[in-house]
């Protein structure tokens, strides 16, 4: 099924089954535990950010661009904040989600290639943009989840540690730089976490994750 299919949604509310697309990074998320309110980003069905709620007992909200999609979550039971936004500009309203639930984390599935990456290439403004708007917001934990990578991948971002580089490296410089601001504490196959928060003692990877020289990180010209 598609990840928006609404038999995600029938499965939950009739059998309170969660779809399995999500446990990868939901285990992930359960494992290095959220500080506060979390924003499942790009949400889709809404029920990432249910279960989050539910079964980690923090406070969580979604948004989307597709209203078609919120509107049949709430129409299913999803009782979290749903929210219409689209990404785009200077941010505004995403700012305002994220003042108003005082957000500290961020979930993100599959959905960083759609906002920042294309066969263009990263969309090195726009990314900066939404990087500034996690630090004055106070977000400090990311959670993402990337596509899987295949040899003919044709977008900017086609796998989790392209996704991961996107974050810990300023694209406004050439060649991009080491920012220091986030770091890569936890990875799976698929998913990734990062922090702003300083590194604990003895802290490890969940797996050694295998990283592109940032030169393999395409820029458009």
């Amino acid at each position: 099924m598609r990840f928006d299919d609404t038999g995600y949604l029938d499965a939950w509310r009739d059998d309170g089954v969660y779809p399995k697309i999500h446990d990868e990074l939901f285990r992930l998320v359960r494992r290095t535990p959220p500080t506060g309110p979390v924003l499942d980003l790009c949400c889709s069905t809404g029920l990432l950010a249910q279960r989050i709620n539910d079964e980690l007992r923090v406070p969580a909200v979604g948004i989307d661009s597709d209203d078609r999609a919120i509107t049949g979550a709430v129409a299913a039971g999803v009782k979290v904040p749903l929210l219409t936004c689209t990404l785009r500009g200077d941010l505004a309203a995403f700012k305002d989600v994220l003042a108003t639930y005082e957000v500290t984390g961020i979930v993100a599935r599959r959905c960083f290639p759609e906002l920042f990456g294309s066969r263009a290439g990263l969309d090195r403004e726009f990314l900066g943009i939404f990087k500034t708007a996690l630090a004055e917001a106070g977000v400090t934990q990311l959670w993402l989840q990337g596509r899987q990578a295949h040899r003919h991948a044709t977008n900017a971002l086609p796998s989790i540690t392209h996704e991961v580089m996107a974050m810990v490296l300023d694209h406004q410089t050439d060649p991009p730089q080491w920012t220091g601001r986030w770091r890569l504490v936890a990875k799976t196959t698929a998913c990734a976490y990062l922090t702003t928060t300083p590194a604990r003692p003895n802290m490890t990877l969940l797996t050694p994750p295998q990283e592109p020289s940032p030169d393999r990180l395409q820029s458009p010209e």
